[in-house]
């Protein structure tokens, strides 16, 4: 049993380049973009700050989501026949697609997260995720939050993209020759 035929470069770019651009987008803006808030030297606009930077980021992480969902459909299309026929293959689709769930869920309550606080601007900040002491207890929770969940994104996208990798791996020759082998073989 092989996969469809068809040459599916388009579509592994589209899943790959939108992947990767969740990825690197979401762990920028935990790493850079937040240090850079700390670094504002008006604590009271530290916040604001960050928030400007993700709202700029927001159109460009929807459009990788668009771009890695597009991807994502093709390419389970272009396999229907190797995933129900390759042992181990829908299991990893599976275990893929609730990652890249979990990845979006996480980011959704980031931006939810990130709203709430810079609705409470202006305040006094260390950073975008850290309080300070003048900081009210709702936006320091609110923070301590933020800081968790947002880290969770290119945590979880990164391993969307590892998947990706096990995914391409399993449709190598040798590998897809036992898969469907092993399936075949009721002592397996």
């Amino acid at each position: 049993m092989s996969s469809d035929s068809s040459d599916q470069t388009f579509a592994r770019a589209l899943h790959d380049l939108g992947a990767a651009a969740w990825f690197g987008g979401s762990l920028m803006g935990v790493t850079g973009l937040h240090a850079a808030s700390g670094a504002v030297v008006e604590p009271t606009d530290r916040a604001r700050v960050a928030s400007a930077g993700w709202q700029a980021w927001g159109p460009w992480r929807s459009s990788a989501l668009a771009l890695h969902v597009a991807g994502s459909l093709s390419l389970l299309w272009g396999n229907k026949a190797r995933l129900a026929g390759q042992q181990g293959a829908m299991t990893t689709n599976l275990i893929k697609t609730g990652v890249a769930v979990s990845a979006l869920v996480a980011d959704v309550y980031a931006g939810i997260l990130g709203r709430r606080i810079a609705a409470h601007q202006p305040v006094e900040v260390a950073s975008a995720v850290e309080p300070a002491d003048p900081t009210p207890d709702e936006v320091a929770e609110m923070q301590r939050k933020l800081r968790v969940v947002q880290w969770s994104v290119p945590v979880l996208t990164g391993a969307n993209v590892v998947l990706g990798s096990k995914m391409g791996e399993q449709q190598r020759p040798a590998n897809l020759a036992s898969g469907v082998f092993g399936r075949l073989d009721p002592r397996r």
